[in-house]
């Protein structure tokens, strides 16, 4: 992942996109953003996981 910068990046992104904020500002769904980051780095290092469920199309886009 070190050679690669665009997997952080690309997990930033799913980060960013997927966190929820409650009225306050507080993240309301920080475990799962954090778990659907971490399917993409996994999917990078084993070609042969696929995230459950797939990545939309909005959750990997950078913006």
């Amino acid at each position: 992942m070190l050679a690669s910068p665009s997997v952080m990046e690309q997990a930033y992104a799913i980060f960013a996109t997927v966190i929820e904020l409650s009225d306050e500002g507080t993240p309301a769904n920080e475990k799962f953003v954090e778990y659907r980051a971490a399917q993409y780095i996994r999917s990078y290092c084993d070609s042969t996981y696929v995230g459950d469920p797939p990545f939309e199309i909005w959750e990997v886009e950078l913006f």
